[in-house]
């Protein structure tokens, strides 16, 4: 009995402990319970103290306060400044920014709820000085070196009245990129601020900007209805505006390397001008630049796919055969311009097998665009094959669809040399094809007999909407040229 006295009383003292921990925490929880996050968010921040008292421009102050944590705005007499760190909720780290003078601290919340320090933050202003030489000239967008003391503390560097944008900075040096100015000589100066406002100091008199004319590097092989065009090169954010046909072309994305725009929709399949202006008028002119104006697919460009790629398949047996890229820029296509290279194949003597196998719907990136090339309404209803073919001797291309194929007849099948730009509807040319995606092969055979050398060649695989004559291609659709499928 003795025992069983002991044990209850101890279960009662935890018993009692418990209930104690679990009336404390309700009491807790109540009070929580009580404030919404609206309330917390909004709570009234406070500025008990800051420290230090005075700080240079770009010095830390830290703020000592209660709800800090929810700060979003910063000011020192007036002028916004840089948050650096939120410590905690009561703790606050700002920096003074260039802009800024003394006076009160001002701090906001996100909710609204704003705070004033009762005594003013004292600025103070250190001088940058230019130690460094500085030159007399540079090109636009060249990079200028400046080394000195305080030169964190610039706010600006103007040529003339044109201000260059500030690449680094930092305490003891400052890199600063040459802008567009027409108007040499200039002055060149650093800009600072101090008690009294903005102050600026000269460190160049006379100075030349020498302005180059933009070179552009890579010029745009083909431009197609709503998809942007790409140019690159140097200087070319010295490029004021573009023009086309005598329309204004707006640049929908500008850089020192390079600009982009859209052709005008206005614009019908052809040959195009491009006029760039630039600096005090002048101009750079690109010349006959294909536009075209319809569907289209880019499904192998020899230009940028590699000769070993797992989907051009080359198998010279039983013949002797040599496949290669020819980047001979005289002997490219004539269109696009700016072509870099042509598939070509030499073989000599009797095969009936290919030699070279394309296997375009393998290609990576080409399967979801093919899949849909057949179905009804799409490409509108002409979905055309065009290709480069130039052939010097007596051989054959075969098109496999569906599981089919369709082989050039005789009279075609050499072009005596010269590059033609077939153009194939591939609407019921095969009839079992349905999906492009399951097979759209072309390849290369010889047929001729002997020991006659043969060679072929081929480049720039698409598929548009109806055949560009306007870039000479010839429609070779009909039966004449092609043997019935099988």
């Amino acid at each position: 009995m003795k025992l069983f006295t002991s044990t209850t009383h101890i279960y009662l003292r935890i018993v009692s402990l418990l209930s104690i921990i679990l009336l404390l925490i309700a009491c807790d929880a109540d009070t929580e319970v009580d404030r919404s996050l609206e309330e917390i968010v909004g709570e009234q921040p406070t500025i008990n103290s800051f420290s230090p008292q005075s700080t240079p421009l770009l010095g830390n102050v830290t703020v000592e306060g209660s709800a800090l944590n929810f700060v979003e705005k910063a000011f020192i007499n007036g002028i916004e400044t840089p948050i650096h760190q939120r410590v905690n909720s009561t703790q606050l780290i700002i920096e003074a920014g260039k802009e800024v003078t003394s006076g009160p601290i001002k701090l906001i919340t996100g909710a609204g709820k704003e705070v004033i320090s009762e005594n003013d933050l004292t600025i103070t202003y250190p001088t940058p000085v230019v130690n460094s030489e500085v030159p007399t000239s540079s090109l636009v967008n060249e990079d200028i070196i400046l080394e000195g003391e305080n030169l964190d503390a610039v706010t600006k560097v103007t040529f003339g009245e044109v201000e260059g944008p500030i690449q680094f900075q930092e305490e003891g040096s400052l890199v600063v990129r040459t802008p567009l100015n027409n108007n040499s000589p200039m002055d060149v100066s650093i800009h600072f601020n101090n008690e009294a406002g903005e102050q600026s100091t000269l460190i160049q008199t006379n100075y030349q900007i020498i302005i180059p004319a933009p070179a552009i590097t890579a010029p745009p092989r083909l431009m197609l209805r709503d998809k942007l065009v790409s140019v690159l090169g140097e200087n070319i954010n010295l490029i004021t505006s573009i023009e086309i046909e005598g329309q204004n072309v707006p640049m929908e994305e500008f850089s020192e390397n390079g600009l982009s725009f859209y052709a005008p929709t206005e614009l019908t399949t052809g040959y195009y001008d491009i006029t760039f202006y630039h600096s005090e008028d002048q101009e750079v002119v690109l010349e006959d630049i294909p536009y075209i104006d319809g569907d289209f697919i880019n499904v192998l460009d020899f230009d940028n796919y590699p000769i070993d790629g797992d989907e051009i398949r080359f198998d010279p047996d039983p013949i002797t055969a040599i496949q290669e890229y020819i980047t001979d820029p005289a002997l490219q296509p004539s269109f696009p311009p700016n072509s870099q290279a042509y598939y070509n194949v030499v073989h000599e003597g009797l095969t009936n097998s290919s030699v070279s196998d394309f296997r375009l719907n393998d290609i990576p990136g080409n399967e979801q665009p093919l899949s849909t090339v057949l179905n009804d309404g799409e490409f509108n209803n002409t979905p055309y094959l065009h290709f480069w073919y130039k052939s010097d001797g007596v051989s054959s291309i075969k098109i496999y669809m569906g599981g089919q194929r369709r082989e050039l007849e005789d009279d075609y099948r050499s072009t005596n040399g010269e590059w033609i730009l077939v153009a194939v509807n591939l609407k019921n040319f095969i009839s079992t094809a349905s999906d492009l995606s399951t097979q759209l092969d072309i390849r290369i055979q010889p047929t001729s007999s002997g020991a006659e050398i043969k060679e072929q060649s081929l480049d720039w695989f698409i598929i548009t909407d109806s055949v560009l004559t306007e870039f000479d291609a010839e429609d070779w659709s009909s039966d004449q040229y092609w043997a019935e499928e099988g």
